[in-house]
């Protein structure tokens, strides 16, 4: 046998043997026992997705942020750590003057 037939054998009998355990306990029991068995799947499972969900959105802030990087190196100037956009000059590539406001 290989070992993937000799694992669903392997689990086959423990639900098996699961079962028959359930069957003889009391009703008391067999109640708080499914309690705990479906609270521990619940617990189980919402952690996958939890984990599941965080590594997807990891990876999509990652590219993101690559794209914003992307983004601020070819749409303007760098004038050692200051950025100033092509949209924000005039035709004549001259910068803009603030406007006052008061």
């Amino acid at each position: 046998m290989s070992l993937i037939e000799k694992t669903i054998a392997l689990s086959v009998a423990a639900a098996c043997l699961v079962m028959l355990v359930r069957l003889m306990i009391g009703s008391r029991r067999r109640e708080r026992l499914d309690r705990t068995v479906l609270g521990n799947w619940h617990r189980a499972s919402t952690w996958v997705v939890k984990t599941w969900r965080w590594r997807v959105s990891k990876k999509k802030a990652a590219k993101e942020a690559q794209a914003v990087i992307n983004r601020a190196r070819t749409r303007g100037d760098w004038d050692g750590n200051v950025f100033r956009p092509k949209s924000f000059q005039k035709p004549d590539n001259k910068p803009r003057k603030p406007v006052d406001r008061d």
